[in-house]
């Protein structure tokens, strides 16, 4: 059976150190070798969907470093990903409804779009014909930058007038916080802004607690407590999970 990954170490040993930082600098290589394929494999491509290449303005790539990173991973296919991060939009002199200019015989550079609202989770845009979504960015929810317009289901139809094909590149977005009263609070803020369902998982108790019916007064009016044994619903999906899936 042939590997599917071999592992490389470079181990160095710092001299000159401080309680703070390294005096002397380190360097070293790493070889990395082939992963071998099968004989009758044929020939793979393979792809990256999702690529920042500039990401918070924070880098100076440009699409021929990209290539040359692609290359690097044996990428056939890159998608960057333009993004506007917290009004910052690096990336947006770059974009073009055709392949990138640094493209090559074997290596596609194409450049999509992902666009944060304040409605989790973010949108994967591919294939955009004529130009980029703007304003390509909304104020996270609950802050006082939030906002309701354009919510997910507009930005996709903007897309789709582009015959774009648009995908959650972050379904959820969520810090697990294992502090009960911290997570209790949230409670209000989902009901508050019409969220229509609140799961409160414990692990430690084994439980799920689901909250539903939001109201206007920034509470759920329905909560149940399921158990292992029971079985949870995906609301409007209709998918039924097994509570001991989730908490063991």
């Amino acid at each position: 059976m042939l590997p599917l990954l071999l592992i490389a170490n470079h181990s160095v040993e710092p001299t000159g150190t401080t309680a703070t930082k390294v005096t002397a600098a380190v360097k070293g290589s790493i070889l990395y070798k082939r992963l071998p394929a099968p004989a009758d494999s044929g020939e793979w491509w393979s792809g990256d969907l999702h690529v920042h290449m500039n990401y918070g303005g924070l880098y100076r790539n440009t699409p021929s470093r990209l290539a040359d990173q692609g290359r690097a991973e044996d990428l056939n296919l890159i998608y960057d990903l333009i993004v506007n991060k917290e009004q910052r939009f690096p990336d947006i002199a770059a974009f073009r409804p055709d392949p990138d200019p640094a493209s090559t015989d074997r290596l596609l550079i194409l450049h999509g779009q992902e666009f944060h609202t304040s409605y989790w989770g973010h949108l994967s845009i591919l294939n955009l014909t004529q130009h980029l979504l703007l304003p390509g960015y909304a104020g996270y929810p609950f802050t006082a930058a939030a906002s309701p317009y354009p919510h997910n289901a507009a930005v996709a139809d903007m897309a789709h007038l582009q015959n774009a094909l648009v995908g959650y590149a972050h379904p959820f977005d969520e810090v697990v916080n294992t502090s009960q009263a911290v997570d209790r609070r949230k409670i209000g803020i989902y009901a508050a802004a019409g969220v229509p369902v609140y799961w409160l998982i414990d692990l430690v108790a084994r439980q799920i607690e689901v909250f539903t019916a939001p109201t206007d007064m920034g509470t759920f009016a329905q909560r149940r407590v399921l158990h292992p044994g029971d079985e949870v619903e995906l609301p409007e999906v209709g998918v039924r999970l097994a509570v001991s899936a989730i908490v063991g």
